[in-house]
């Protein structure tokens, strides 16, 4: 049965509450926060990745690669499928841990861990989107291969490019008005 996404959109509003609740606590930024804790998300993107895999949702395409897993797909039809909720895992998680690891190692400007979060997390998902089965309540939204997923990981890239280049150009935030930014 197609599933509802109100459980993630209800846990990531609960964590922006929370994050907000924080920062007024502990007088910090929403960057400061988020540049601090964006390495350690993809941890818990590869979890949620590999029960994916393990709950047999999110199922690739099917294939003749070797690169295929014999797996169902939500009708329990057994194929050689890719096993996207794993390379998911690999890219997501493992790989985006590492690159913002390695990154924030150093002082980094504000919103410069942020924005690498963004960037490649967007780009990640919306590159997996082309060998994933699309949710089957939506299907392919347009051109015969624009998903929901691709469609929802365009901004968060574009987001990324633009706090990537205010860091580097050292221009106000076009979003300071959602923002309050309390340098130290």
């Amino acid at each position: 049965p197609p599933r509802s996404t109100q459980g993630v959109s209800s846990a990531a509003s609960y964590v922006y509450k929370r994050q907000m609740l924080f920062n007024l606590k502990s007088n910090k930024s929403f960057f400061q926060t988020t540049d601090f804790i964006a390495p350690l998300v993809p941890l818990g993107l590869a979890f949620g990745r590999i029960g994916n895999y393990i709950n047999a949702e999110l199922w690739g395409k099917v294939t003749t690669s070797t690169w295929g897993i014999y797996s169902p797909d939500q009708t329990g039809v057994w194929a050689q499928r890719y096993p996207t909720q794993l390379y998911e895992a690999l890219l997501e998680g493992i790989v985006l841990f590492l690159i913002l690891w390695l990154f924030s190692r150093k002082n980094r400007p504000l919103r410069a861990t942020s924005s690498l979060f963004l960037i490649f997390y967007g780009f990640f998902r919306f590159i997996i989107e082309f060998i994933r089965v699309p949710d089957v309540q939506l299907g392919y939204l347009a051109f015969e291969w624009l998903t929901m997923g691709q469609l929802l990981s365009a901004p968060m890239f574009v987001i990324g490019i633009y706090l990537c280049s205010a860091v580097v150009l050292r221009k106000a935030p076009l979003f300071s008005h959602c923002f309050i930014e309390k340098m130290p």
